[in-house]
C-alpha cells in the first residue's frame, strides 16, 4: 500500500485546541480522496480481512 504510506507521510498535522490532528482523505475526506488511493486501500483491506461472514452490518453513529 505504497500510495497510502506516502499520503500519510505527506499529510499535514495541525493543532486543534491542543490536539494534534492528522488531515487525511481516508480519515476525514479532506483533501479530496483520489480514486487510486481509495482503490489501493479497499483492495488491501479486502485481502487482509476475514470476509467469510453471513452478514456485514454498518452503522453511521447518528441518531
Amino acid at each position: 500500500m505504497d500510495r497510502l504510506h506516502e499520503s500519510l507521510h505527506d499529510a499535514p498535522i495541525i493543532d486543534k485546541d491542543g490536539y494534534q490532528y492528522l488531515v487525511h482523505p481516508i480519515s476525514n475526506g479532506v483533501p479530496m480522496l483520489e480514486p487510486e488511493l481509495l482503490r489501493e486501500v479497499v483492495v488491501g483491506v479486502s485481502q487482509a480481512a476475514d470476509l467469510d461472514v453471513d452478514k456485514i452490518v454498518a452503522a453511521s453513529g447518528e441518531d
